[in-house]
């Protein structure tokens, strides 16, 4: 007997009725058939499908358990839930900020997200939260997914950070489908909190973020619907931002 067909709500851009998503799919299997792209982390603050450089300084931020990222949107059950715009955190000095150039066609993301990245930090006991968005022309910064990892801990299954230590980790993002726009921009935020949502890490700790050529730290995702991932315009034309 042929199983079911699942249904599966594919988000898109909620100002243009005509563009591609914002609607329900069906699939016979989990995931659907999709290619994952990496979209690397640049030091200028940029998200590029480019190699990392040879050599790049790291991002850094401070993690400070009496001022934590606090939760906006997202998979609430008590604080307000849903894709909501991420800029009252994005600028704050604690939050590490990644875009891309726009895109210069829809990109169909659907299926299991990861971050990959490499760390370092001045303390054993580490929280990573990364947030992936999805920028619009006017500068919001939508809430797609998100996830955490702690390193050290007693409810971590990862081992704490030794002195000097840079470590290669996965954030598990979980799952979506979304159509982002062309003209829309692919944004990463990495942080040390989100609160209330996850537990504070209590121990004040400052974290570098690895993105050269040796270590290069990615957001991994799985581009559905095209025979070839969408590019964003400066990479179109062999720029780099």
């Amino acid at each position: 007997m042929r199983r079911p067909r699942s249904p599966t709500g594919c988000r898109g851009d909620v100002d243009d009725p005509d563009a591609p998503g914002n609607e329900w799919r069906t699939a016979d299997t989990w995931p659907v058939p999709s290619r994952e792209v990496a979209f690397r982390l640049q030091p200028d603050g940029g998200l590029a499908r480019a190699s990392a450089p040879r050599r790049a300084k790291p991002s850094t931020f401070e993690h400070d358990p009496e001022s934590p990222v606090p939760t906006i949107g997202g998979p609430n059950l008590e604080a307000p839930a849903g894709p909501r715009d991420q800029r009252p955190i994005e600028s704050r000095d604690d939050v590490v900020v990644f875009t891309s150039e726009p895109l210069e066609r829809p990109l169909e993301v659907t299926g299991r997200l990861a971050a990959r990245l490499h760390v370092q930090a001045s303390g054993p006991r580490v929280d990573l939260h990364v947030r992936l968005g999805d920028v619009y022309p006017d500068g919001r910064s939508i809430l797609i997914t998100d996830g955490a990892l702690a390193l050290g801990g007693e409810a971590s299954d990862e081992k704490p950070l030794r002195k000097r230590e840079v470590r290669e980790v996965t954030v598990d993002l979980w799952s979506t489908s979304i159509v982002l726009a062309a003209g829309h921009r692919l944004r990463v935020s990495v942080s040390g909190s989100n609160a209330p949502r996850f537990a504070v890490n209590e121990a004040a700790v400052a974290v570098r973020i690895f993105h050269d050529a040796r270590r290069p730290s990615a957001v991994l995702l799985p581009v559905a619907g095209e025979s070839s991932p969408a590019t964003t315009n400066n990479e179109r034309r062999g720029s780099k931002r």
